[in-house]
């Protein structure tokens, strides 16, 4: 085990490709719980520990994301819109014609990533404006 990773670090392409997996992961952890401004983060806590009704769902939704809107994180939403994209384009080239023949096509693989890419922008801004209402709604920004 020990003579595979010294391998790998000698090769120079593979260690340049760690580290930039590190530098990622140490950017998520510090979004995973730098809150974002001008929420209330103790109001936020307070009000998902009091599960009620539609607090309900948050602490359910909040638990999937890594319990990062609990926190009123940066990156709250982790991989959820990627994640969500990714199924949708994979059940929508099944459903659509043109979208198989897409996908089929020399360059189709990448041109249905490049849909799945636009498809989570649209989707982390549905769902982080939806996040912001509900935010607002339980006079939680402040």
């Amino acid at each position: 085990m020990l003579d595979v990773l010294k391998n790998a670090w000698k090769v120079v392409e593979i260690r340049k490709k760690i580290f930039f997996t590190v530098f990622i992961i140490l950017i998520f952890r510090i979004g995973a719980v730098l809150p974002v401004p001008f929420i209330d983060v103790a109001a936020l806590r307070s009000a998902v520990q009091n599960s009620q009704g539609v607090n309900e769902f948050f602490s359910y939704f909040s638990a999937l994301t890594g319990a990062g809107l609990q926190y009123g994180a940066v990156f709250a939403m982790s991989v959820t819109p990627y994640i969500n994209a990714s199924i949708i384009m994979q059940l929508l080239t099944v459903a659509f014609p043109f979208l198989e023949r897409i996908a089929k096509a020399e360059d189709g693989q990448r041109r249905i990533a490049k849909y799945t890419r636009v498809c989570t922008v649209i989707l982390g801004l549905i769902q982080g404006t939806v996040y912001f209402f509900w935010l607002k709604a339980n006079n939680l920004v402040s």
